[in-house]
C-alpha cells in the first residue's frame, strides 16, 4: 500500500497543496490510538499501565512482577503505535521542510527589500525576528514529535529484551 505523500493520484487538500501537509498545529493534530484501545480488540484487555520510562533503568523496573503474557501485549501494542507514529513522524518532516523552505522564501525576500535604497532597517529586523520565531516554532514542533517516538522506541527495546526469547520468536 502506498503512503499518500507517495501517490500522485492521491487527491490533494481543499486548499490544494501537497496530500501530506497537515497545516494544523502539531497540538491539535490526534495522536495515534494504540492498538490495545481500538475497537474490536479480541480479549477487550489493555496493556498494563506503564509509566513513561526516564531512562533505560526506570521502565526496566517497572517491568518486574509484570506477567509475560502483559508483557507480550504491552509490547504488541507499544510496536502497532511505533509503526503508526514513524509514518506520523515522517509526514510531520515533509511538512516542516514545506514550511521552512516558504520561511526560508519570505527571508530572501526580506533580504532583497532591506538592500533597497530608502529600507527601513527596523521593519526589516521586526519582519526578521518574526520569521525567526515562526523557524524556531516549526523545529520545536518537529523536535517534540522526534522525542516522543524515540522515547517509544527506546521502551519498546527494553521491553523487547525483557520477554523471554520463546515468545519474542513466536511472534516473528
Amino acid at each position: 500500500q502506498m503512503p499518500t505523500w507517495a501517490n500522485p493520484n492521491a487527491p490533494t487538500p481543499a486548499g490544494g497543496g501537497a496530500p501530506w501537509r497537515d497545516k494544523s498545529p502539531a497540538k491539535d493534530r490526534p495522536s495515534p490510538m494504540p492498538a490495545w484501545a481500538a475497537p474490536g480488540r479480541d480479549n477487550g484487555q489493555p496493556p498494563p499501565k506503564l509509566k513513561p520510562a526516564h531512562g533505560p533503568t526506570a521502565l526496566a523496573g517497572e517491568l518486574e512482577g509484570v506477567s509475560e503474557e502483559d508483557l507480550e501485549r504491552a509490547h504488541e501494542a507499544l510496536i502497532n503505535t511505533i509503526l503508526e507514529e514513524e509514518e506520523h513522524v515522517i509526514v510531520a518532516h515533509r511538512a516542516h521542510i514545506d514550511d521552512i523552505m516558504e520561511l526560508i522564501k519570505l527571508e530572501m525576500k526580506e533580504l532583497n527589500a532591506v538592500d533597497q535604497p530608502g529600507s527601513s532597517i527596523d521593519e526589516y529586523v521586526r519582519k526578521l525576528d518574526s520569521l525567526l520565531v515562526r523557524k524556531q516554532q516549526t523545529i520545536n514542533e518537529l523536535r517534540d514529535r522526534l522525542a516522543q517516538f524515540q522515547a517509544h522506541l527506546r521502551e519498546e527495546e527494553i521491553l523487547s529484551r525483557s520477554l523471554t526469547p520463546v515468545a519474542v520468536k513466536g511472534r516473528r
